[in-house]
Formats: structure tokens, sequence, C-alpha cells
């Protein structure tokens, strides 16, 4: 959770990119992963994680977001 007090850091935003280039990663495992005959087991897997890092980057989004507007009003 970001400090309600200021506007968002280069960490804050910094912690986002990350959660993107998880996200990255895991859609790369499972494209190799259809290339490559993969079981359903691991891309039911891959996907539960994706949709996880999905989320956790809407949450910094709109984290991101309010400590935005918060500021410039």
């Amino acid at each position: 959770m970001l400090n309600k007090n200021t506007l968002p850091t280069d960490d804050d935003f910094c912690k986002l990119e990350q959660k993107l280039q998880q996200l990255k990663q895991l859609l790369q495992e499972i494209e190799k992963g259809i290339k490559n005959g993969g079981t359903v087991k691991t891309f039911k897997t891959h996907i539960e994680r994706a949709k996880q890092i999905r989320n956790e980057c809407d949450r910094l989004k709109i984290d991101i977001q309010r400590q935005i507007r918060k500021n410039i009003h």
C-alpha cells in the first residue's frame, strides 16, 4: 500500500513494472508450453498465477491513480 500523504514514488512504479515483467514471463511460458505440448495442469497453474499477478497489477495501478488524484486536488 502506498503512503497516503505523498505522490507515488519511483519505487511504486518499479513495483508495478516488476509485476508486469512477471506477467510477461508467465505468458511467455504459457506460449512455449502451447508450442511444445504442455499439460493441462501446467496451463491451469500458469493461468491462475497470471490472474493473481494481473490482480496485483490492477491494485497497484489503482493505488497510484488514487494518490495522483488526491495530491492534485
